[in-house]
């Protein structure tokens, strides 16, 4: 399935939880990223759980449905050339973001297919030092 099934949405949340158990991770520091489809849900589960992520990077993909949140700090990544994922909606909900001053940074790379992964590495590097900014921490 997809994010539109409720069960994917709750099984994801069951997994961090688990993981929480086990490994000594940061509640504050919790990120939720994702790749295309990963990207869709990346932009999603901020909103299933207000609160619980203290940053999204979408990269490469854009929200199927709103309402959209405007609360979780974001850095979204997209291409000029992605053929999946047109820029013009993209850049429509990047400015309409920013019109309601929502914490949200956009970087366009230029010339990628959406299949060409590597191409999105220095923008994640960029996301990267923008979280270590946002926590003040040098991160890598």
């Amino acid at each position: 399935g997809d994010w539109r099934e409720p069960n994917n949405i709750t099984a994801v949340f069951e997994i961090m939880n688990e993981l929480e158990k086990y490994y000594g991770t940061n509640i504050k520091r919790r990120v939720v990223t994702g790749y295309s489809m990963g990207a869709v849900g990346s932009w999603l589960m901020p909103i299933e759980q207000a609160g619980y992520f203290s940053a999204a990077i979408p990269i490469a993909g854009y929200p199927i449905r709103a309402p959209l949140d405007c609360q979780t700090p974001s850095y979204a990544i997209m291409s000029d050339k992605d053929e999946v994922f047109a820029l013009e909606p993209f850049q429509i909900l990047i400015d309409e973001l920013q019109k309601k001053e929502c914490p949200v940074k956009a970087e366009i790379i230029s010339g990628a297919g959406h299949y060409d992964i590597g191409a999105f590495q220095s923008a994640l590097s960029n996301a990267v030092a923008w979280l270590g900014d946002m926590w003040g921490a040098k991160l890598e």
